[in-house]
């Protein structure tokens, strides 16, 4: 089973260590650091939920290669204690993709503009909440945003931290 499968990886070891130190747990996908996959706003909302309420938050972002430009100019836009919540993974295998996906509270799609994402659909199939952005195509279990709306974003991500935490508490929060 794909399950079985998952619990034999090794992850990267600075990944496991990020993962062990923060709390709740984001992951998002993408295969470049192009404006479209919406990282910045993603790093953005975590940031200000950091600040509001969730001080060990963390973002994992897999995929991409850590030498385009785009990297750079995203990186330029954060100070350090504002990349200190977020993870780059780069380029990683695809059963780690799969199990960071899998350990996480949720995971984010937050595109400007998509197809049908393979990764959308992955994580739903391993019973992980989804926000994603309202573009064309999205399965019905996805929670939407309105796409390039920070604030609607961080209502959706509370929202499913939220009902998290109902189900691992056996509904007292």
């Amino acid at each position: 089973s794909m399950k079985a499968s998952l619990e034999s990886v090794v992850l990267p070891q600075e990944l496991d260590k990020f993962l062990a130190k923060h709390s709740p747990i984001l992951s998002c996908v993408g295969y470049s650091f192009g404006p479209h996959y919406g990282f910045e706003l993603a790093m953005k909302a975590v940031n200000e939920l950091k600040e509001e309420e969730y001080p060990r938050i963390g973002l994992v972002i897999m995929g991409a290669d850590k030498k385009e430009m785009d990297f750079q100019k995203l990186l330029e836009k954060f100070n350090d204690e504002g990349l200190s919540c977020v993870l780059f993974t780069g380029d990683i295998d695809h059963k780690s993709v799969l199990s960071v996906i899998k350990t996480s509270d949720l995971f984010l799609r937050p595109t400007y503009h998509d197809g049908d994402s393979i990764s959308v659909r992955e994580a739903i199939a391993m019973n992980v909440l989804v926000v994603a952005s309202d573009t064309e195509i999205r399965p019905k279990e996805t929670i939407l945003f309105s796409k390039g709306d920070r604030e609607d974003l961080k209502i959706k991500i509370r929202q499913c931290l939220m009902k998290n935490r109902r189900e691992t508490t056996g509904g007292q929060v």
